[in-house]
């Protein structure tokens, strides 16, 4: 039985074969390089930079507790966001009124704004990401993975082919 990425399951158990399936790469058939994990979404949002913080921590789980501080064998990542919104966004976004969030979206973690071409920016339409860079940076900084927050705006698929021209996962 083939997993849903297209190999073979690791029959000495879960975990490892979870982990061996994910670090699967047509450049390291040994499994021995380092994971690079690109992040695409269109904006920050409040409920996924907790998220990010937690992988950024590098929180090793031994014992069955966790210990702050130990960094995870083989894991990077960065955050790359298409649009930077305004509180006028956030309202015009369904919100209704204009705010800022009074959560830290930004901290914690390694992220980076796209340049935004589109010649109207926003989240309203498919073209208001468009940030045709992604496919150089993902090239030039050797992301092995790429995890997309979506599909449905134009950067996601402009990182989808730069991705799948580069052979990440």
């Amino acid at each position: 039985m083939r997993h849903l990425l297209g190999v073979e399951p690791c029959s000495k158990g879960l975990k490892r074969g979870f982990t061996e399936t994910c670090c699967l790469s047509h450049k390291d058939p040994n499994l021995t390089s380092r994971i690079k994990l690109a992040i695409v979404s269109t904006h920050p949002i409040q409920y996924y930079s907790p998220w990010f913080r937690h992988l950024a921590e590098g929180q090793a789980v031994e014992s069955g507790r966790r210990e702050a501080g130990r960094k995870r064998e083989g894991f990077d990542f960065e955050v790359f966001y298409a649009h930077r919104q305004t509180a006028k966004g956030q309202a015009d976004a369904g919100f209704g009124v204009e705010f800022e969030w009074d959560v830290p979206v930004l901290e914690g973690y390694t992220y980076q704004f796209l340049k935004n071409v589109s010649k109207r920016p926003g989240l309203d339409w498919f073209g208001g990401c468009d940030c045709p860079e992604i496919g150089e940076i993902l090239v030039r900084e050797r992301f092995t993975h790429v995890l997309l927050i979506g599909w449905h705006k134009k950067v996601f698929w402009q990182a989808f082919w730069a991705a799948k021209n580069t052979e990440s996962k």
